[in-house]
């Protein structure tokens, strides 16, 4: 289903909803609230009608059963997670040098949705 953001004003305020890009039909309007931002209103209407809710799924699927079956690697990027913090902040090194050197280490391929699912 294509969809599109609109704004409208609710309360006095600007705000934005979903609807339909064919019909103009609304979809969502965040319980009447209305979005605060067109981002917003987007993201929640990937997640709502262009299967964005069994991406993040079957991604937590994987990445769950990833960190299982790697019990050693995911001790191992906790703990670099947690002692290069400072050098993360600081900009010193990346979550992505660090993944990369695991992998080295390891000798495995670390998926992007592992690493999403331990660090947000």
């Amino acid at each position: 289903m294509e969809f599109e953001t609109k704004n409208v004003v609710i309360g006095g305020e600007v705000r934005y909803v979903i609807v339909e890009k064919n019909t103009g039909k609304l979809l969502d309007d965040a319980q009447s609230y209305g979005y605060k931002t067109a981002q917003g209103a987007h993201k929640a209407g990937w997640y709502k009608f262009q299967g964005g809710r069994k991406k993040i799924s079957s991604d937590k699927i994987a990445a769950k059963k990833f960190w299982k079956e790697h019990q050693d690697v995911k001790k191992e990027f906790v703990l670099s997670l947690e002692y290069g913090v400072k050098d993360l902040a600081l900009g010193y090194t990346t979550i992505e040098e660090i993944v990369s050197d695991l992998e080295k280490h390891f000798n495995v391929v670390i998926p992007k949705s592992a690493v999403k699912y331990l660090v947000d």
